[in-house]
């Protein structure tokens, strides 16, 4: 059984539009394939997508919870509550979306179906 995992990468540079090799973070091992895009916000982005994906390869999806980086420190005028709200939508909204393609996995293991 496989798994679909999503990716989303944005790069944001405030001189250059497009981030050079030698300062990519490693997070992706090959980003060569990488292109500038506009992002629905209007900044400008590397991204890669699929021209053909095989979706009949795939039989569930799992979606890594959303974390906020630099993780925010609660306060008085942003309680912890707002930073769970933007955390359970962006948890939710993929998920609605992404549920009416394919099941949703719950975890990362083959088999491991919600």
């Amino acid at each position: 059984m496989s798994t679909l995992c999503i990716a989303s990468v944005g790069i944001v540079g405030s001189a250059r539009k497009v981030v050079e090799p030698d300062q990519y973070s490693g997070f992706l091992m090959d980003q060569s394939q990488l292109r500038e895009a506009q992002s629905p916000s209007g900044a400008t982005v590397m991204r890669w997508i699929d021209p053909k994906p095989d979706m009949s390869k795939y039989t569930n999806v799992y979606l890594d919870p959303t974390q906020l980086y630099p993780k925010p420190q609660p306060m008085v005028k942003n309680p912890q509550a707002i930073f769970n709200g933007i955390t359970g939508y962006y948890d939710q909204a993929p998920k609605f979306e992404i549920g009416k393609s394919l099941p949703l996995a719950a975890g990362t293991d083959p088999g491991d179906t919600s």
